[in-house]
């Protein structure tokens, strides 16, 4: 038995593309990459810039972290300031 192998797949019957309709098809599809294309770039764009803004949050976060922990060892250092004892009180009723 010989293999069944066809060639090119043929439109079905009274389908037959005209040179214009697969011109039309070319010119749709070339449009599609161009609209693709830009898209891409507005996509890469906005990649970008939020990258930027995420950089630029993290260095502010950074400087809110170090001034806190700053604001923090001032204070400490306050809370450690010069203890004076307890008053004692005579207690009257002993």
């Amino acid at each position: 038995m010989r293999g069944t192998r066809q060639g090119p797949v043929a439109p079905n019957e009274g389908e037959d593309l005209t040179l214009q309709q697969v011109m039309e098809a070319m010119r749709a599809l070339q449009e599609e990459k161009v609209a693709s294309r830009v898209n891409q770039e507005r996509i890469q764009a906005d990649l970008v810039a939020s990258q930027a803004l995420s950089e630029e949050m993290h260095r502010s976060n950074e400087e809110l972290r170090r001034d806190l922990q700053t604001r923090a060892g001032e204070r400490e250092d306050a809370d450690q300031g010069p203890v004076t004892p307890p008053r004692e009180f005579p207690t009257p009723f002993s």
